[in-house]
C-alpha cells in the first residue's frame, strides 16, 4: 500500500505554505516555475507588466522557502 504523501513533512509543509499566499501569485508560480509559461506570456494572462511577474513569483518563492523551514526546524 502507498503511503499518504500528505504524511511527508514536506508536503505537508508546501501545501499549507501555499494556502497563505493569494491565489493568483499562487497560479503565477505554477504556471512559470512549474508549466514552464514564459513570464511575458505570463504578463498577459495576469495583464501586468513582465517585471511584476518577475517580482511576485520571485517574493512568493522567497516566502515559500523561508515558510518551509520554519515548519520544518
Amino acid at each position: 500500500s502507498l503511503a499518504d504523501p500528505m504524511e511527508d513533512p514536506r508536503r505537508k509543509a508546501l501545501s499549507e505554505c501555499l494556502q497563505q499566499l493569494p491565489p493568483e501569485v499562487v497560479e503565477m508560480v505554477e504556471l512559470v516555475k512549474i508549466d514552464g509559461m514564459s513570464g511575458n506570456d505570463a504578463a498577459v494572462v495576469f495583464s501586468v507588466a513582465l517585471g511584476t511577474v518577475h517580482s511576485r513569483v520571485n517574493r512568493a518563492l522567497e516566502k515559500l522557502k523561508a515558510c518551509i523551514e520554519g515548519k520544518l526546524q
